[in-house]
This record gives C-alpha cells, structure tokens and sequence, in this order.
C-alpha cells in the first residue's frame, strides 16, 4: 500500500482491519516526496507483489497513482497497480474532510472494501 499525506491514517485503519480478517500482512509505504520519486525503493516495496494499492487524496489521473504505475509497469510489469483516489470529475458536493473521504469511499471502510474485493 503507497500512500502519502493525512489518508495514510484511514489506509492504516482499513490495513489493520484487513490483517485482523484475511491473516495477511501488507506493508504501507509512506511516499514522502513525489518528485524526485524514489524508483528504487518503490520497486523494492512492490518487488514480488500480484497487486499494489496506491490511495491518494488526489485525482487519478496526475498523481501518485500515476507515477507509481509508470515506475510498476516499467520495472515489474506482472504486478497490478489499484488506485484509489478522487475521480476524474467535478465532485458537486461540499462538505468535510471526512464527509467527503466517505462519499469517495477513500475512507478506512471503503479503502479496506476495495483492498478485500481486489485480494477475493
């Protein structure tokens, strides 16, 4: 799981709800700086991996999502990149921080449905 930012507390709550369930163990990847990315370790961290996750309080399209599928698919092109993130559309909605993580299902709840749905 790459994530950078406050979410990394809603992407640990839903990892540590996964583990408890699936007796899995999956690390969490603090990405601290995106530019320059660190290649190196990002390929380390996904080294051996099926899938990874990459949940960001940004679009899609443009953000950490993007460039850790442009590192996974140049260096490990059999692991599966989900991103989670804002869509790419206007969101016609208002409201806090936390209202808007559960409309987008970016919060612990629907981080740790998709990582469980993506894992069946």
């Amino acid at each position: 799981m790459f994530s950078t930012g406050p979410i990394i507390d809603e992407v640990i709550k839903a990892v540590q709800k996964a583990e408890n369930s699936t007796k899995k163990t999956f690390a969490i990847v603090d990405v601290h700086t995106i530019k320059p990315l660190d290649t190196a370790g990002i390929v380390s961290a996904a080294k051996n991996k099926k899938s990874v996750f990459v949940v960001e309080e940004h679009y899609r399209i443009g953000g950490l999502g993007s460039a850790i599928a442009e590192v996974v698919s140049e260096h490990l092109p059999q692991t599966r990149v989900i991103r989670l993130g804002t869509p790419d559309r206007f969101i016609k909605k208002t409201g806090s921080q936390k209202y808007l993580r559960q409309l987008l299902r970016l919060d612990s709840e629907g981080i740790y449905a998709t990582l469980t749905r993506a894992l069946s």
